[in-house]
């Protein structure tokens, strides 16, 4: 499933509190707090079908634009820099960085 429950929690809430309000003005409390707790649970299940259509349309794989060149170079003709290398880069950062 595309997302998690936390979504269709949260639709469900909202609704929830939604119709709580608007019910409250015109019902009981208690006839606001039942109709609230359909709203809840259709809301949460409702909230189920978007995903589920989600999850079961089919993905389509998107084609590279390049394809990347091989490296020519192995891993075995790597060599690692000198301290005298590195050295020499730091101290060509120190100088930007003063400027």
């Amino acid at each position: 499933m595309v997302g998690n429950w936390k979504w269709n929690l949260g639709l469900g809430l909202f609704a929830m509190l939604f119709t709580m309000a608007f019910t409250l003005l015109t019902n009981t409390f208690w006839t606001a707090i039942i109709r609230s707790c359909y709203s809840f649970l259709l809301f949460y299940a409702i909230a189920f079908i978007p995903r589920f259509l989600l999850t079961s349309l089919p993905s389509v794989p998107a084609e590279p634009d390049q394809q990347m060149p091989k490296e020519e170079d192995s891993e075995e003709d790597f060599q690692p820099a000198s301290f005298s290398e590195v050295d020499a880069a730091g101290q060509v950062v120190r100088q930007w960085s003063n400027e």
